[in-house]
């Protein structure tokens, strides 16, 4: 049986951990798709910097280095999967093996990272 934990981390960024023991594998699924209305900026707010290095940089390093983590899954807006990829591979965030589109709303978004994992 697995089990799943959900953090808050920076702005409305939602991480699930799936632990399955079964497999060995812990995914860390990052839900990233939002919009950020609230802000009012023409850009999705994960992209805005924070100590010089986008706000999402932070989540996913974060998860890259944390020794439970074996696998990343990272749900976006498909506007925003190409600066998303970009980061990625300029980083070398080898640990995200998805980036899966996000839905209408935040449940939709988190059951496409499930289904993806």
């Amino acid at each position: 049986m697995s089990t799943i934990y959900t953090y808050k981390i920076y702005i409305n960024t939602y991480i699930i951990c799936i632990d399955y023991r079964l497999l060995k594998m812990n995914y860390a699924i990052i839900v990233a798709g939002g919009k950020g209305k609230r802000m009012h900026k023409r850009i999705n707010k994960l992209f805005l910097l924070l100590n010089k290095e986008p706000i999402i940089w932070h989540t996913l390093n974060t998860f890259q280095n944390c020794k439970s983590i074996n696998k990343i899954i990272l749900v976006a807006r498909p506007e925003d999967r190409n600066k998303f990829q970009s980061i990625i591979k300029s980083n070398k965030f080898n640990k995200i093996i998805k980036v899966v589109d996000g839905g209408l709303e935040r449940q939709d978004s988190v059951y496409n990272g499930i289904k993806a994992a």
